[in-house]
């Protein structure tokens, strides 16, 4: 009997959250080959140009914001019940990958509108996922819910963060193509903050919390 128990541990919870950790390492591996050429190419035109300084300093913030994640990720404890449902993994990587698709066009937004915009957002981001602390993850599950700092305004202030962040680089660098990539990333993010909240609606602290705090994204709109 606890041979089995274990085994169904292992089946239902060790090997999803192993997996998750792997997927997410590996995605953060991906974005750290496409972006550090990149950033030493902006180091190098930034000495150059001491007024450009602002693009680095947006860059290095996005980088701490993904290391971050991998970070809380990699020493949260093991084995946390996660959602079985299909849906919610395609969800949740969909919503992790595809923005790293982007590509820069030619510049065309003022840095001073474009720029305080996406640090904004990379700001957020980071409070968001210090206060969530190891409750994060991609895949919703069931961790200890936390309700303090960005949370005790809107209910999913991450998504928030990178919506700012996706619309500031869009003003910067807009195209057709990045245009279409983030219309798609604001719709897989809609869809798993609403799949996350149907996932935790079984918990009556969450319910609480959801009448408190009553705006998932946008204070007073959504």
């Amino acid at each position: 009997m606890a041979l089995a128990r274990l085994r169904s541990m292992i089946k239902t919870r060790l090997l999803p959250d192993l997996f998750e950790r792997a997927a997410v390492l590996f995605l953060f591996s991906y974005f750290l080959v496409r972006m550090t050429p990149r950033y030493y190419a902006l180091l190098s035109w930034g000495w150059a140009n001491f007024g450009n300084f602002h693009i680095i300093f947006g860059a290095a913030f996005l980088i701490v914001s993904e290391a971050l994640a991998v970070c809380i990720m990699t020493f949260r404890p093991l084995g946390q019940p996660m959602s079985g449902r299909p849906l919610d993994w395609i969800l949740g990587f969909s919503g992790a990958a595809v923005p790293l698709l982007v590509h820069p066009a030619a510049a065309a937004g003022p840095f001073w509108i474009t720029e305080p915009v996406m640090i904004t957002g990379l700001v957020l981001q980071i409070f968001a996922k210090i206060a969530l602390w190891t409750s994060f993850g991609v895949v919703p599950a069931r961790r200890r819910l936390r309700t303090d700092g960005p949370y005790s305004f809107v209910r999913h202030p991450i998504y928030l963060g990178y919506s700012l962040t996706h619309m500031g680089f869009l003003i910067g660098y807009p195209s057709t193509y990045n245009a279409a990539l983030y219309a798609s990333v604001l719709l897989i993010d809609v869809s798993r903050l609403l799949r996350e909240e149907q996932f935790f609606s079984s918990n009556p602290a969450y319910l609480a919390y959801s009448k408190r705090v009553r705006y998932r994204m946008i204070p007073g709109i959504f």
